[in-house]
Order: structure tokens, then sequence, then C-alpha cells
């Protein structure tokens, strides 16, 4: 029977900042002591990090950074090449330039005669699914004596769920073909792998139909969950962001009524909106006193990559 109930020891070594709450008992294997600690792993390694990373043109690839291309590939933003007294100390259009021209190898720089990883995100997301898929294979064997402790294992629970159906949905997004009632049953996805344990296999895509019927599964679940919880803070999921998250799921999918359904769910719970003629002497807009944020994590680097400046990116003129 698979069925894994210790966290193998590569945890320790992959995801060092985690070391603090798993002690190691042999070479091979390191016990989880209780919900805590899962719940410490779920928040170091399988949230994306939200600290930003020093200098956005020599890090991308290696650190915190999620994705921070997908700004550029849409008909608002512009190459500034301009002159102007300053200039971005990185090169937006040399780094990037594969994605906001939209080449078939993203990675190529704009001379075409270099192409960069382009498999970053795909790693560092998939990261985060395994480890949910070893905490979602745990969580019900936590002892939980008092109610408080079943509340904290179906919060922890549903967080993992939540995480695991959002990231499924970057990935096939990103990675896959778009969704559309008369191709999803055959164009290509991406890998569902559910499992807490290593296969020796080679995984083959999903249809893009399998994906989006994962992510509303794990929703779901995150539903059933989060609904019983008190909502920790916006670097945690709740049950108002996966109200938003299963909005915006069906409105992919064209499931209209569903989709103005939980958008209306959303509503109901949290409904502020800022006053942008109170803007005056806020640096930027998005921060953490914004009352329209329900969740957040990450640190996709906008306000760096769309700066205005010479070799950087700014909003269209048009």
């Amino acid at each position: 029977m698979k069925r894994v109930y210790s966290i193998i020891s590569i945890l320790s070594f992959m995801f060092a900042s985690c070391s603090g709450f798993l002690e190691e008992y042999s070479q091979d294997t390191a016990y989880v002591r209780g919900y805590e600690d899962l719940d410490e792993l779920l928040l170091g390694s399988v949230y994306m990090p939200t600290n930003a990373p020093e200098h956005m043109g020599y890090t991308y690839g290696t650190d915190g950074w999620y994705y921070p291309y997908i700004h550029l590939m849409t008909d608002e933003v512009q190459e500034n090449i301009r002159s102007s007294g300053n200039g971005a100390s990185w090169d937006a259009r040399e780094r990037y330039f594969g994605y906001y021209t939209w080449q078939q190898q993203v990675g190529i720089d704009a001379l075409g005669t270099s192409i960069r990883k382009e498999s970053s995100d795909w790693n560092k997301i998939y990261k985060h699914i395994n480890i949910a898929n070893m905490i979602l294979a745990s969580i019900d064997e936590q002892s939980t004596p008092k109610e408080e402790d079943e509340l904290e294992v179906m919060r922890i629970k549903g967080e993992a769920y939540f995480l695991r159906g959002a990231y499924y949905f970057i990935l096939v997004n990103l990675y896959g073909k778009p969704y559309t009632k008369t191709g999803a049953k055959n164009d290509l996805g991406v890998p569902i792998k559910n499992t807490e344990y290593i296969e020796d296999k080679v995984y083959g895509r999903n249809t893009v139909e399998e994906v989006y019927a994962q992510v509303l599964a794990d929703l779901g679940e995150a539903e059933k969950c989060l609904e019983k919880t008190v909502h920790k803070s916006i670097y945690r999921a709740d049950i108002t962001a996966t109200y938003l998250l299963l909005s915006r799921v069906h409105l992919y999918m064209q499931n209209w009524e569903m989709a103005e359904s939980y958008a209306k769910k959303v509503l109901a719970k949290q409904d502020d909106l800022r006053d942008l003629n109170m803007m005056e002497g806020i640096p930027f807009f998005l921060d953490t006193t914004l009352p329209e944020v329900i969740f957040t994590m990450g640190m996709g680097g906008i306000r760096f990559t769309i700066s205005g400046l010479q070799k950087d990116m700014g909003i269209s003129d048009e």
C-alpha cells in the first residue's frame, strides 16, 4: 500500500527555510509531529514566497519571481526606446524579447543568438503542487483533541486544496491550450500529478478538460473546508478567495451563470473599493492597505517591469 506517513528527507534539503520544524530521526526520514508542522510546511513551501528579489534584471528565473512576463504579453505596454535622463539598469527588451513579441521560443533574445531557460515557472509551480500533495496525504492523520484543532486541520486542508487548484489553473493557462467548449476534450493541457510519492514513470499531458475538472474538484474541496474557518490574513487563502477563483474559472469555461453566482458571493463578503480621488500621497496603488485585495502571494514585479524608464517597458501611448 503506497501511503507515505512521513515526509521524505529530500524536503529538508530542498526547503532549508522550513527545517526548523522538522526533526530528523534517521538519514532518510523526518516525521510530522502534528498539524502545526504541516501548517508551517504549507506556508513555507506551498504558498509562493512574497519577498521581492533584490534586482529584477539579474535574478529572474533563480528565485521568487513568478511569470513577470505575463504583463508584457498584452497591447497595454510598449518598449521605451526614447532617450531620458534615467535608464533602467537592466534591459527589458533583451531579457523579455521572446515574450512580448510572441516568439515560438520565448527564451530567445532580440538578436536570436541565445535562448534562456523557459522552464522556471513550470518547475517552481509543480514543486509547490508536490508539497501540497504530501500535506493532503497526511493532514487527516493528525491528532485533533479539541474543536479548535479540528478547525485548524480543516483550514490547512482547505488552503492546500485551494493552492493546488490555483496552480493547475495557472499551469494550464500558461502551457496548455485555451479552454473551449468544443476543443477541451481533445486539446492538451498539462500533466496532473496528485500522488505524494515518487513514481518511476513519464507523465503525459492531460487534456484541458481533465485539468479544468481537477481545478474545480480541488476548489470544491477548498470551499467545503474554508467556509467553516476564520480568515488569517490576506497572505492566506480563505472562502472569499475561493469564491473569486471559482468565478474566474467558470468565466474561462464560459459557464456564465456559475461565474455570476460566485462573483455575487464575493461581493456579499467584500465589496469595498478604494476611492481613487483620495490617492494623493500614496506611492503605489497595489499595497496591503488596498481594501479590494482579497488574497495575495508571490511577486510578479509589475511595478519594476513597467517603470517607463529607458530600456524598460511603459504604458502604451495608444
